[in-house]
């Protein structure tokens, strides 16, 4: 049998394969993207869009923010994708963005580095994220955002139909450090589009 030069290298290479990570958590949304995120209405049991509990919760949580960051039906706000990160239960990669935009109430200190509130993200079965080091008010810490599909008509990017499933769910969840500032989070139906 004839010896070709060369195969033996290239089937080392085939089989060691380049290192390319896990697949995204959703194929349509990658991290080379800015997103507009319009918040429609809160996602709640009896509100104006069919719900199946889905989005965020957080076990400490003292209830809902009552919008005192801003973030409420009305707002838009945008995120910009800056990387991956491998999603712990569905071992995909989650987009990992950064805010560009939140309300003016909203005082953003740049992404935070917190591995707990990393942690608790990258423990759901969302698609993308966002940490921000924020001041709400009185209260510091790490604004967590993350982002679930609704199962609603459109996929990810569909406008939301009131009493459909949502097309996104937006998670939001702020985790104070300062003394005497609670725990809070809520979940939104929101209108994505890429920008």
């Amino acid at each position: 049998m004839k010896h070709l030069p060369g195969i033996g290298m290239i089937l080392g290479l085939a089989l060691a394969g380049p290192n390319c990570g896990l697949s995204l958590c959703m194929k349509s949304v990658g991290s080379d993207s800015t997103y507009d995120v319009d918040v429609e209405a809160p996602y709640v049991d009896g509100g104006t869009y069919r719900f199946v509990p889905n989005g965020g919760s957080y076990f400490m949580s003292m209830g809902s923010c009552s919008s005192v960051d801003g973030i409420a039906a009305g707002t838009t706000l945008r995120f910009k994708g800056v990387g991956t990160m491998s999603d712990q239960p569905k071992a995909c990669d989650m987009v990992n963005a950064q805010a560009v935009s939140l309300p003016m109430s909203v005082m953003s200190n740049g992404p935070s580095s917190d591995p707990y509130a990393l942690r608790q993200i990258l423990a759901t079965d969302g698609f993308m994220y966002a940490l921000e080091d924020a001041t709400v008010g009185t209260c510091s810490g790490t604004l967590v955002f993350g982002f679930f599909s609704g199962g609603g008509p459109g996929g990810v990017y569909g406008t939301p139909v009131a009493g459909a499933l949502p097309p996104t769910i937006l998670y939001r969840l702020f985790l104070p450090k300062t003394d005497g500032c609670q725990p809070c989070d809520d979940n939104f139906v929101v209108h994505l589009t890429k920008v």
